[in-house]
């Protein structure tokens, strides 16, 4: 089985950033599942993938009335289209014009301006259960330096705990061999350095 594979930095710069020569690749199995873990635990902790989509991502909320609708995810990258129909229907008559809404990209925020050409509700959304409909894309060109870091700062702590012992609950298999690695909570430094990241859900 192929050792899994990191998606937010690399198995090269983590060694380097521990300071293991390239050519010692004798812990890189159990290195790469401590990446992904830790990858995994600060994408869940974030409600982010972090790297920008590469398709589009279609989305329903509740209308309740104002101007304004907060995404699930963000930054925003593009709006596809954005339909706002009480009946769900979503036809062409229900989409709302680019030009009639302002993004704020990095707050993941949607804000119609105030005009009275929009069908229904003017300048608000209408009130309704999933009756707003958005597809676009989100995410990050370039993933944080912050979030890097954080993730070999915390890989430098689980390494430390397991490089003499193996053990704990992610279990990972390598011929007769098996592997039990424990990641602890979000330790408090790293924490500090992706908390700017979350993506709150909205409900």
């Amino acid at each position: 089985m192929a050792d899994p594979i990191p998606t937010l930095t690399t198995l090269a710069n983590v060694k380097k950033y521990l300071k293991i020569s390239a050519t010692n690749a004798d812990r890189d199995t159990m290195l790469s599942t401590i990446i992904c873990a830790i990858e995994q635990n600060i994408k869940d902790f974030c409600n982010t993938d972090f790297l920008a989509d590469a398709n589009d991502r279609t989305e329903y909320y509740d209308g309740d009335g104002s101007s304004v609708l907060l995404v699930n995810h963000y930054p925003i990258i593009s709006i596809t289209s954005l339909h706002d129909d009480p009946y769900r229907a979503f036809e062409s008559n229900s989409e709302i014009r680019s030009t009639d809404y302002v993004i704020y990209e990095k707050q993941g925020k949607i804000v119609l301006t105030a005009d009275p050409r929009l069908a229904l509700t003017g300048s608000n959304f209408s009130v309704g259960k999933q009756n707003i409909r958005i597809i676009y894309k989100t995410g990050y060109s370039v993933v944080p330096y912050n979030v890097v870091l954080a993730i070999w700062l915390w890989c430098g702590i689980e390494f430390d705990k397991y490089k003499d012992e193996m053990q704990g609950v992610i279990l990972r298999t390598v011929g007769d061999k098996t592997t039990r690695l424990e990641i602890s909570t979000i330790p408090t430094d790293v924490l500090g350095m992706i908390s700017k990241y979350r993506c709150p859900l909205v409900k």
